[in-house]
């Protein structure tokens, strides 16, 4: 019986031999993130915007491509260690390591939602004094600017729960990305509802570490050509709603 056993298992360890000694590129994926961006099936990216995108990447590097499954708080470390090569939708704004970027890869924007039970926001000042539905660990200089410490926040540990928080009424007020938003208008139609102030309009790179391996103008070189033969708007032409 063990004889039978080894045989069986010897089949599964030279795979995982052969996966380990493939030349790969591996990227951080922030565990805050909600679809269209990334979804999550125990603790493993799934499937997603930042999914089809690194893939595509290392294709065009000719490399396997890894994810590892990381929360916000630890991002950074592992960009700086070198524990992954890189991480996709970041901006140096965020973050206050020192990485390689590439060009601006996807369009986003911050609304502040409204529960439709309130006189639609006009402007951030109308938010002064509130409580605000964020995501753990972001930053919101646009509400820094614009309120200094004249708000709370009630922290969530991810955008799809900041939705859910506003969708049964958990929370009057909340900053949302248009992305997330707008891809669960389809499963919560009543979302619709709420009114939504854009409070910032920005475009995402990748970051890459500077300990990674792989020299950064051969990453940069493949996204541009992602760019240049149109792989890149395809993906994202696919999860627009």
């Amino acid at each position: 019986m063990r004889n039978k056993q080894l045989l069986v298992l010897l089949p599964v360890l030279f795979c995982a031999q052969v996966l380990a000694a493939q030349p790969a590129i591996v990227f951080a994926a922030s565990t805050d993130n909600a679809m269209p961006l990334a979804e999550f099936h125990n603790n493993a990216l799934d499937s997603g915007i930042l999914k089809e995108l690194g893939e595509a990447i290392g294709h065009e590097l000719h490399l396997a491509t890894l994810f590892i499954s990381l929360p916000r708080n630890r991002l950074e470390a592992a960009l700086i260690s070198g524990e992954v090569d890189g991480a996709c939708y970041i901006r140096p704004e965020w973050v206050e390591a020192q990485l390689n970027w590439s060009q601006p890869l996807i369009p986003n924007e911050n609304l502040l939602a409204t529960n439709p039970t309130l006189p639609q926001t006009m402007a951030l000042k109308d938010v002064s004094g509130k409580t605000l539905g964020l995501v753990v660990g972001y930053k919101y200089p646009e509400l820094d600017a614009a309120l200094g410490s004249n708000y709370r926040r009630d922290d969530a540990p991810d955008m799809l729960h900041v939705i859910k928080k506003l969708l049964i009424g958990r929370e009057l007020y909340a900053v949302v990305d248009r992305l997330s938003f707008e891809y669960q208008i389809t499963k919560y139609p009543q979302l619709k509802q709420f009114s939504t102030l854009t409070i910032s309009t920005f475009h995402t790179p990748c970051g890459f570490s500077l300990a990674s391996k792989i020299p950064f103008t051969e990453i940069d070189n493949a996204i541009n050509k992602l760019i240049l033969d149109g792989t890149i708007d395809h993906i994202l032409t696919r999860y627009r709603q």
